[in-house]
């Protein structure tokens, strides 16, 4: 019924008549997107993870998406869509709150002292200077953050504001100039402060975020294991958030 009516008749008479079956068949059209965003998002977390539910709320998200969508401000849907399945999927992940204690001791510990640092020398600081500062070696401080990673980025993905968008908000609408989903002085911001990453740091976000690369794919690119890039991944946006907000919002 649904793949016989064309997709432009079907945004029509959501948009403008409400229509409920043409809503469901928006929604049953785009659920492909829930599935690449579960197995995009899941890859990061653990096993005890059940990715049903994360689809579950994706679908929560998409219907979100296309009951909010306005296509006349020029925001490509798959774009905007995928961003509230995504923060949909976040949220749910949140509720869960099953990150250890220590992980999140961790998590606040590391991205307080990269903000002093930050501070302090005027730019991000590399991994040796910050296992330094926190008094422990290299190896553990990659492991800790390979930890926060498999904690789950949501973790990161807290509101930059009270009523503003995330973090991962932020940053995938640097890759989509047409993006309506943050301010254009917000985008901006987040564009700057990106282009002072590291170089390996900056390819990681566009990559993930521009490109829509797994972290097993951007490895295979850097010639790193996903484990490190999921690594890297984490620090950039603990020095992203550190510069957006003040430390103590982490």
């Amino acid at each position: 019924m649904f793949d016989s009516e064309p997709l432009e008749e079907l945004w029509e008479k959501h948009t403008r008549h409400g229509d409920l079956a043409a809503r469901e068949g928006l929604v049953l059209h785009y659920s492909s997107l829930v599935r690449f965003a579960a197995n995009r998002l899941g890859a990061t977390l653990p096993d005890s993870v059940d990715r049903s539910d994360l689809v579950g709320a994706g679908l929560i998200g998409l219907i979100d998406a296309v009951d909010r969508y306005e296509g006349n401000r020029g925001a490509p849907f798959e774009s905007y869509a995928l961003v509230r399945i995504r923060g949909a999927m976040i949220d749910d992940l949140r509720k869960m709150d099953w990150a250890p204690r220590s992980v999140r001791a961790d998590s606040r510990n590391i991205g307080e002292t990269m903000a002093d640092l930050q501070h302090d020398l005027g730019r991000a600081p590399t991994d040796q200077e910050l296992a330094d500062a926190l008094g422990m070696g290299v190896a553990d401080l990659q492991r800790r953050l390979g930890e926060i990673s498999a904690a789950g980025i949501y973790a990161l993905d807290a509101p930059l504001s009270p009523e503003g968008p995330t973090l991962a908000e932020t940053v995938a609408a640097t890759e989509n100039p047409e993006s309506t989903v943050i301010e254009e002085n917000v985008r901006q911001t987040a564009l700057d402060l990106i282009s002072d990453l590291p170089e390996r740091d900056r390819r990681v976000i566009k990559m993930y975020f521009g490109e829509s690369m797994t972290l097993a794919e951007i490895g295979k690119v850097l010639g790193v294991s996903e484990s490190r890039v999921s690594q890297i991944q984490t620090r950039a946006l603990l020095t992203l958030r550190n510069r957006m907000v003040t430390p103590t919002n982490l």
